[in-house]
């Protein structure tokens, strides 16, 4: 298990806000060049506007906090479909190459955004935990999703929003984001009752974090 401190993020801004960089594989990798694997970051919408093209990958997002966004999703086969995203729907997963607008609701709004190479396989949760509450593990969901790639390998992540979790005599705090090679399901509640995000990517090759 790797933790990683807000300290090691790359926040840089935006037309719409800010954008924060969590992790991205491989390590000298450059999402300008379109070059890497998996990236994994938030980002801070304050005004309205389009999604990024990132033909090539596939795309997972959630909400943390806010309102809600009004998407506008226009796929490759040209079907068109408006709808409204909040912190309360589950997790949304798109084509890179889907022009997609977004406007906000009411205020800003702060997301989650897994991108991946097209032959990975990506879930992702939002999960909240009462005192003392033992955490669950998603170790199932690669296996069960059906893919046409065989997955060699599997990167189990988490981001804490809010609170505090116990790994043995580690203390996971918010604003920390972890990294596994096997299933984080060894973790429980402190004392605060703690929410974040739970993701698993499936990868074709083996990875070292």
């Amino acid at each position: 298990m790797k933790i990683i401190e807000p300290c090691n993020f790359i926040t840089t801004q935006w037309a719409g806000g800010s954008t924060t960089q969590l992790w991205i594989w491989p390590p000298k990798s450059n999402v300008a060049e379109r070059d890497f694997e998996l990236r994994i970051s938030m980002a801070r919408v304050e005004q309205g506007g389009p999604f990024s093209d990132f033909s090539g990958y596939q795309r997972a997002l959630l909400l943390l906090s806010g309102e809600g966004l009004k998407l506008e999703q226009r796929k490759v086969d040209d079907s068109h479909v408006c709808f409204l995203f909040s912190p309360n729907d589950p997790c949304w997963y798109f084509a890179g190459q889907d022009t997609v607008r977004a406007e906000l609701l009411n205020g800003p709004v702060q997301d989650f955004n897994l991108i991946a190479a097209q032959e990975h396989t990506l879930n992702m949760v939002r999960f909240s935990l009462d005192a003392a509450q033992l955490f669950y593990s998603m170790n199932n969901v690669i296996t069960t999703k059906k893919h046409s790639v065989k997955t060699v390998s599997c990167l189990y992540g988490l981001y804490l929003h809010q609170g505090e979790l116990n790994a043995g005599q580690t203390v996971i705090k918010a604003g920390q984001l972890v990294l596994s090679l096997t299933p984080l399901d060894n973790l429980v509640g402190s004392a605060l009752s703690s929410e974040g995000v739970y993701f698993a990517c499936g990868l074709p090759y083996l990875i070292e974090i």
